[in-house]
């Protein structure tokens, strides 16, 4: 999409990609994720220019490199440097805090995908660097004047964000909690009224999108649509899942951050001890809700916590005046140390992914235990599109699986238009589930196929349509089978 954007000069209307992406009421799609998408173009071309482009994306995508070093940055700034810069601006410096950011990084790890969403953790880290900035101001001194640099800031990544990822809105409830917390807490009037004027402005810039408000009613049906249900990484962790190799750091991660906050609650106890810790109750049970709820949120919990253990353990020691926080050198010190550590993360975080991605093939969709990529297939599509005699063959509508849809649109582009792929946002709710309804050959399932006019399928071979297709000849004629995807034809379809 980001090619298509760059080439044309414009969000397309309509989407390229597939025939059945259509809104019930005729209106143009929400691409809410395109400025992504943009940037991840520019880097595949930039990295071409240190590459050059590759003969076959199949074979090997030098050109990938570009986008796994945005990515490699985007993952270093929002994980590592940002809670660093954090850790060392803080009035004490706890060594537990280093080893937190590391395992907070790690317990996220498992979500690195080169994706939007990376963009996402790069802002809200980045959002909780600024607004922490000012509670840890506040802490030290209520007097503290909120600046109007502050909010320019924070609009300026309002406007950016709103149209990189719909992780924005999470940002926006985490400005909306600041606002309410810290405004109780300040004790200066203009710093009050600049609060809310933060609060406020920030949410006006959310609107400076291509859709205006059109981008909060898109993800308001977006949030609740059934569709969600059916997604693996927006289900909640089941119980065994908590101490699986995959998640258990993450579990350990919020009970330690659950425990350290009661233990700050019972030793303090005073009513303003208690205010103090508003914000971080708040955060602590966002942090069990949102790991717990949907396991595509655990990066975002882990970037929040990391950032709360830092000013959890500064309210709790606020009271001891040590050497350190009182020694100007020391000061200027943590100043300068914290950005050389930033850069220097940031920096050789970049480096290793250029020289470790000379060491295996580049390759969209890398290929996993829980997804083996149609590699052969598409290499046949490929072919398929350049003969005469091929194309026959794959002539019509396609019904295909999701993923192979997302794979379809990077080889082929709109050479063959998809059914469905994984952006489930854009097609109705009735386009998914029927495709799951044709896909596991439920009640009705043939029906539909003519309803839509299915000549050829491209499936996963363990789907029921797919074994259907293999066991039925007289129906289907196969035209491409290996073990990861089946090709078939219908016979006598209706056109």
């Amino acid at each position: 999409m980001g090619e298509v954007i760059n080439s044309e000069k414009a969000i397309p209307k309509k989407d390229p990609f597939s025939f059945n992406a259509q809104t019930p009421d005729g209106k143009p799609h929400v691409y809410y994720q395109w400025l992504s998408e943009v940037a991840f173009n520019h880097a595949q071309n930039l990295g071409q220019l240190f590459t050059g482009p590759s003969i076959s994306k199949l074979n090997n995508d030098p050109s990938l490199k570009g986008p796994m070093l945005l990515g490699a940055f985007l993952c270093a700034g929002a994980f590592l440097a940002f809670p660093f810069i954090f850790f060392f601006q803080a009035p004490k410096r706890f060594l537990i805090l280093p080893v937190l950011i590391l395992a907070g990084a790690q317990a996220s790890s498992f979500h690195f995908y080169l994706r939007p969403e990376l963009f996402s953790a790069f802002m809200f880290s980045l959002e909780l660097l600024v607004l922490n900035r000012i509670r840890l101001a506040i802490l030290a001194d209520p007097h503290h004047h909120v600046s109007r640099w502050s909010i320019l800031l924070i609009c300026l990544m309002m406007v950016v964000w709103c149209n990189l990822h719909c992780g924005f809105v999470l940002g926006w409830i985490i400005l909306l909690l600041f606002s309410v917390t810290q405004s109780m807490r300040v004790a200066q009037p203009e710093s009050k009224h600049n609060i809310y004027a933060m609060l406020g402005l920030g949410t006006l810039c959310t609107l400076i999108n291509p859709w205006w408000m059109g981008l909060w009613g898109y993800l308001l049906k977006l949030f609740t649509s059934p569709v969600g249900a059916r997604v693996e990484e927006l289900q909640p962790l089941s119980i065994f899942e908590f101490v699986s190799h995959t998640y258990s750091l993450y579990t350990v991660f919020a009970l330690a951050s659950l425990a350290l906050l009661l233990f700050t609650i019972n030793k303090l106890k005073s009513k303003q001890g208690l205010n103090d810790l508003l914000f971080s109750c708040i955060a602590v049970a966002m942090i069990l809700v949102m790991g717990i709820g949907a396991r595509r949120l655990i990066p975002f919990a882990c970037i929040l916590g990391v950032f709360e253990w830092t000013m959890i353990l500064s309210i709790l020691y606020r009271s001891e005046k040590v050497e350190e926080q009182s020694d100007s050198t020391n000061r200027k010190l943590s100043r300068i140390l914290a950005p050389v550590f930033s850069i220097a993360i940031c920096t050789l975080t970049v480096a290793g992914t250029w020289w470790e991605s000379g060491l295996f093939r580049l390759q969209l969709p890398q290929a996993s235990y829980g997804f083996p990529p149609p590699y052969e297939a598409i290499r046949y599509l490929q072919s398929a599109n350049q003969k005469a005699l091929e194309y026959e063959n794959i002539r019509g509508q396609v019904l295909n699986d999701p993923q192979f849809g997302d794979m379809m649109i990077y080889y082929l582009g709109n050479e063959s238009p998809v059914f469905i792929d994984t952006r489930f946002d854009i097609y109705q709710d009735k386009i998914v589930f029927d495709f799951l309804t044709m896909a596991n050959c439920q009640n009705g399932w043939d029906k539909l196929l003519d309803q839509y006019k299915i000549a050829w399928i491209f499936l996963p071979q363990h789907t029921q349509l797919a074994t259907f297709a293999r066991n039925n000849p007289d129906q289907w004629t196969t035209i491409y089978s290996d073990d990861s995807a089946l090709i078939s034809r219908r016979k006598n379809h209706i056109r």
